[in-house]
């Protein structure tokens, strides 16, 4: 039996379909076909054999290839370190995001800023094989310079989602993020109105990192450190730590509540049987 003729390879870009992940050649095993006919196998092979004239795809991050790898990247959207998993099916990009936020207290110059160019860094910038360090400008004059205290997982994430998934020196486009972080407010349940009433924002992520550094104890002047404050006083206009609510000393509340409630339903209605009885 003639082997069957190769398939020409297809985009390698990251998070494709999981069955061509699974087996890269795009072709079934024809091992269980082999005790059959010489006239089913041809059959099968002409079935599955791609024609002569067809050509791979051109390898270019288009907008539907994009949409594709965001849907495959959903099904993997339960991993550890991510805060809200909903980010990942909304948009990967604001899931990196916001785990460089929350984590970093970076400053973005704009609310279109993708990670990790949070810091002004290009994808050009970038040696895989060699990380070094290079001093960049300042965001805007009055600044206090400072160095990120970031945990490697902080730093992980977003530079290997964006070095997997965008081949170009830099393609994010403007607004990208800022869309996804959109969507991923509306997949928890807060709507655009909702949004603009509260005036929720990619930069209120740095204010959630102070109010939770602060929240957990770390020494004010730490926090004022890494947040890259001049004084204290700036870092506590950024700090809603003492709004933070103590879901445990609540749920208690209302459950003490309910259960008074409960019982004063049950005295009225042992009152009206016992009054019945009379």
């Amino acid at each position: 039996m003639n082997n069957p003729p190769s398939v020409p390879k297809v985009c390698p870009f990251p998070f494709q379909n999981e069955a061509q992940n699974r087996d890269p050649s795009g072709m079934r095993d024809f091992s269980a076909t082999t005790a059959r006919s010489s006239k089913q196998s041809a059959s099968q092979t002409q079935k599955i054999a791609p024609r002569p004239s067809a050509k791979p795809k051109a390898c270019s991050p288009t907008a539907s290839s994009r949409t594709k790898k965001i849907q495959t990247h959903s099904s993997t959207s339960h991993r550890s370190g991510h805060v809200i998993p909903t980010m990942s099916r909304a948009e990967p990009s604001a899931d990196a995001l916001f785990q460089t936020n929350t984590s970093t207290s970076a400053r973005a110059s704009s609310q279109n800023m993708p990670p990790p160019f949070l810091t002004g860094m290009r994808m050009t910038d970038i040696d895989l094989k060699r990380i070094e360090t290079m001093t960049l400008s300042l965001a805007r004059s009055g600044v206090a310079p400072r160095s990120i205290n970031a945990t490697i997982q902080a730093i992980r994430v977003p530079l290997t989602y964006f070095t997997r998934m965008h081949r170009l020196p830099n393609p994010v486009e403007s607004g990208t993020v800022t869309k996804g972080f959109y969507a991923m407010l509306k997949e928890i349940g807060i709507d655009n109105d909702a949004r603009v009433k509260r005036y929720l924002t990619l930069h209120g992520l740095r204010h959630l990192f102070i109010t939770l550094s602060k929240a957990n104890g770390i020494p004010d002047y730490l926090v004022m450190k890494m947040a890259g404050h001049k004084s204290i006083q700036m870092t506590e206009r950024y700090s809603n730590h003492d709004a933070l609510i103590d879901f445990n000393e609540a749920r208690l509340k209302l459950e003490k509540k309910l259960q008074a409630e409960e019982k004063k339903r049950k005295g009225k209605e042992e009152v009206k049987n016992y009054t019945v009885r009379i």
